[in-house]
């Protein structure tokens, strides 16, 4: 196996050294100019005439420059400073309600095709199957007799 891989590169070093390639080319970044290999030149060739035309052909004119950019001063612009705070920081009037803990079940006194009514007399709204809303809007769950809320 090593012999044939062996003789496979040397069949493949001796038929690119036939065609006139000296080494292969490698793309590579030249990190040094020292080891830079110059780029072969390419030779001036006539302008040719396109096939079917009569009268000489014209090159087209070399395009203009770019305008040259002139510097110019940079301005950095900062921030202003914050202005202080005065007086006392904000403090909301009415805080929002604490969420207690999800509350036991309760006994479901009676239904109808609205919702349920507990032993305590509060009425939940019904929902989609067994989910439903108290008075306050929080969502209930009803399982069987009771009904307990989140």
């Amino acid at each position: 196996m090593k012999s044939s891989t062996q003789l496979l590169a040397l069949t493949l070093a001796l038929t690119a050294l036939a065609a006139g390639a000296a080494e292969p080319d490698v793309y590579a970044p030249v990190l040094s100019p020292k080891y830079a290999v110059p780029a072969p030149k390419a030779e001036a060739q006539p302008a040719q005439q396109p096939p079917g035309t009569s009268a000489p052909y014209k090159a087209a004119p070399p395009k203009k420059a770019p305008p040259r950019r002139r510097p110019t001063r940079q301005d950095i612009i900062t921030m202003p400073p914050a202005a202080p705070i005065v007086g006392a920081p904000f403090r909301p009037s009415v805080l929002p309600p604490a969420h207690a803990a999800p509350s036991g079940p309760v006994q479901i006194n009676s239904c109808d095709a609205g919702g349920c009514t507990d032993t305590n007399g509060v009425r939940y709204n019904g929902g989609a199957g067994n989910a439903a809303l108290n008075p306050q809007g929080r969502l209930c769950t009803t399982n069987g007799a009771t009904v307990q809320c989140f």
